[in-house]
């Protein structure tokens, strides 16, 4: 019977090892990882690009024996380091790929060799040296070009000082660089626990280096310093976590967690003016709003009363809403002192809804994500997009068309408006209002006798184009096309309602017609206007 077994060939593995590792910084992780585990206080790197020549120097316990160094899957690493830091054997293989030549110096004794020689297996002779202190690594013909970019970056979250090319690195991100607790996942830093400035974002840390996230970008927030036990790394770059996905959720989860045990303090120990105050937002962050839901306040900012003209404002900012400030008590929406609402967002369908809340003097809540299903406030919310409006024209006068550049809707010249929902009416008689008409398909510009302006034109439009920039220009010209046409559509000397049609025609710029008198009479539809040459 023929039987078969697991076997390797050692030269086809060493010569593909080199497609195993994905990024040429890898061999600088590698010798910083392995100054660390040497628990060396330090680790110095000199990098000189036109030689192309890398120097690491640390004061670990330095290298006891050799041959490890070139055995794949034994690290050499003391049993514990080897449990708990799933060593392998294969960083230092790394270095025979990146260099040419390689000399490594530690405990008196020394090893220098061409690393393509070393890849063939040729025996390499370990000398004895004069007795140093130092382990130093030598590579040479090692190409590293952006090393003095990325070392800050490598650098920034390691347990131990680094120096590049004689310069102490910032680690902004390390243990001792800020307060850490430990607990069941690792070492936490937990921004805004005492001030409420919490924030979402996340950097994992595994044996000294970043492994998800940027340092460089998310230094300033929560910060985990996984326990290596636990969590370990691809082979053999180790620069993503294995399974990142589900750890990511578990770590998420755990400072969920801690959040909540962190808010059910501030909670029993602070004022409830305190709490809402400082911790509102953590709450929302965290997912902990359920904690906010029987706290008599609420933060102003999450209202807004209507104080301008409501249009549709693209990506600009609601110039028409105002923040209430400080905190709102829920006796004050009780008693009715302050009534709130729902709105749907200001497009032209939506625009009798924000007319009618402002006449009503409603507060707006702009931002209910984050307020509990199950919290007080929406007991004193309506929400009004459930009520469809009902528009009445009062004392209709007459109707035109807006010859505008970018809309073109009917002008509707009345005495007022009234708009209903749910049994509730107002009626608005000095500013004009976007309507879709009974058929819910037409655009009409409602402007009662208190309207001057051609503002409506920015509740027909955002003005946004098909790259989404804002067409400033083309509302300039529709907001006083509009004012103009209102202007003339009310002008009762039709002398003066002619001449102000001339000035809009330019007529200057046709020289055919220059130093000509002309006879106009106007009829009552566009195919009975006459116009006769005079002189």
């Amino acid at each position: 019977m023929e039987t078969i077994a697991v076997c390797v060939n050692p030269a086809k593995l060493l010569a593909s090892l080199r497609y195993a590792f994905t990024n040429k910084y890898t061999v600088v992780t590698e010798l910083m990882q392995n100054a660390r585990r040497a628990k060396a206080s330090y680790v110095a790197l000199d990098y000189d690009g036109k030689s192309q020549t890398l120097t690491v120097r640390d004061d670990g316990v330095g290298i006891a024996e050799w041959q490890k160094l070139f055995t794949v899957g034994d690290s050499g690493w003391d049993a514990i380091t080897a449990r708990d830091e799933h060593a392998f054997g294969l960083g230092f293989m790394k270095s025979l790929y990146s260099a040419r030549r390689c000399i490594v110096r530690s405990r008196g004794r020394m090893i220098a060799f061409d690393t393509a020689e070393a890849l063939r297996q040729v025996p390499i002779d370990v000398q004895t040296t004069p007795s140093a202190t130092k382990t130093v690594v030598t590579l040479e013909g090692v190409a590293l070009e952006e090393l003095g970019r990325w070392i800050e970056v490598l650098a920034s979250a390691f347990p131990i000082p680094v120096i590049y090319n004689g310069a102490r690195l910032a680690r902004p991100v390390a243990l001792d660089s800020k307060p850490f607790v430990a607990t069941p996942i690792g070492h936490v830093h937990l921004v805004g626990t005492e001030d409420g400035k919490a924030v979402a974002s996340t950097l994992l840390v595994l044996q000294g280096f970043a492994i998800h996230g940027d340092p460089r970008f998310d230094r300033e927030g929560n910060i985990v310093h996984l326990d290596p036990r636990q969590f370990d790394a691809r082979l053999p770059d180790r620069d993503v976590l294995i399974d990142e996905a589900d750890v990511v959720k578990q770590v998420d989860a755990h400072l969920k967690a801690m959040w909540r045990v962190r808010l059910e303090d501030a909670k029993r120990t602070l004022s409830s003016e305190a709490f809402v105050a400082r911790f509102f937002e953590a709450a929302v962050t965290w997912g902990a709003t359920d904690l906010l839901a029987d706290v008599p306040l609420l933060p102003g900012r999450l209202f807004a009363r209507i104080v301008g003209f409501p249009i549709q404002e693209g990506y600009g900012d609601a110039r028409y809403l105002q923040v209430l400030p400080g905190l709102l008590h829920q006796e004050q929406f009780r008693s009715g002192e302050l009534k709130a609402v729902v709105l749907p967002a200001t497009g032209v369908e939506n625009i009798p809804y924000w007319m009618f809340a402002k006449a009503k003097g409603f507060v707006v809540l702009t931002r209910a994500w984050g307020v509990a299903d199950n919290h007080w406030i929406w007991e004193h919310v309506l929400e009004l997009e459930n009520h469809p409006p009902k528009v009445e024209i009062i004392g209709e006068r007459l109707r035109s068309t807006l010859d505008g550049q970018w809309v073109t809707p009917d002008v509707v010249l009345c005495e007022a408006y009234r708009v209903g929902i749910d049994g509730d009416v107002v009626e608005l008689t000095d500013e004009a209002m976007v309507w879709t008409g009974v058929s819910g398909d037409e655009q009409l510009v409602l402007v009662p006798d208190g309207e001057l302006s051609g503002a409506a034109v920015e509740q027909c439009s955002s003005y946004l184009d098909e790259d989404d920039r804002w067409r400033g220009d083309f509302a300039d010209h529709d907001r006083e096309a509009l004012a103009s046409l209102i202007r003339r559509l009310r002008s009762s000397d039709p002398t003066e309602a002619l001449r102000s049609l001339i000035a809009e025609l330019k007529l200057e710029q046709y020289p055919s017609l220059h130093g000509h008198t002309f006879s106009v009479q106007v009829g009552g539809e566009r195919s009975m206007h006459e116009v006769r040459l005079v002189a």
